[in-house]
């Protein structure tokens, strides 16, 4: 299974899936090595790449790690955005491996959010987190890749509305 997630919540998945099977691409950047390094104290492995340099190992890199069971995690819209569009890495993942791709998205009721191209979220203290698992995308099912990015693009804002409404239902 790949997972797609908005990058705003990068820190919410490390903590729930940590100890998880998960392997995400990270960049070969200079900040990239320290995001390797925290997702190592996580027990995530990074596969390093970038949508610019070494792009196809981003996508090969994986594969490798999926046959061993473990479920690539990513942030479509690329490490620079534009925030919540997304690049066709995921969908080409996704056909080339065979494998359903799982948009979840998450909502917090108090956090501070940074002043990054993202909008960062950082969970407050006693915050309550609503997480959705969108329903799975299989590759097969669409007719080309704009497509398939698309229907992500839209499982990915379904789930993170499902999300807000769990938490703002409590």
């Amino acid at each position: 299974l790949i997972v797609a997630f908005w990058p705003r919540h990068i820190l919410i998945m490390l903590a729930h899936h940590r100890g998880f099977p998960v392997c995400v691409p990270v960049s070969r950047h200079r900040d990239g090595e320290y995001v390797a390094q925290v997702m190592d104290q996580f027990g995530l492995v990074s596969v390093r790449g970038s949508t610019t340099r070494g792009g196809l190992e981003v996508i090969r890199g994986p594969i490798p790690w999926m046959r061993k069971g473990w479920s690539p995690a990513y942030t479509p819209d690329g490490p620079r955005g534009p925030k919540f569009s997304v690049q066709p890495g995921v969908a080409m993942l996704a056909r080339r491996s065979q494998t359903p791709v799982c948009p979840i998205g998450m909502a917090v009721s108090s956090a501070w959010v940074l002043s990054s191209w993202d909008e960062f979220v950082v969970p407050k203290p006693m915050a309550t987190i609503g997480m959705a698992f969108g329903p799975l995308l299989y590759p097969e099912d669409y007719d080309s890749v704009p497509a398939f990015c698309d229907a992500l693009r839209d499982g990915l804002f379904a789930a993170t509305g499902t999300a807000r409404r769990a938490i703002d239902h409590d």
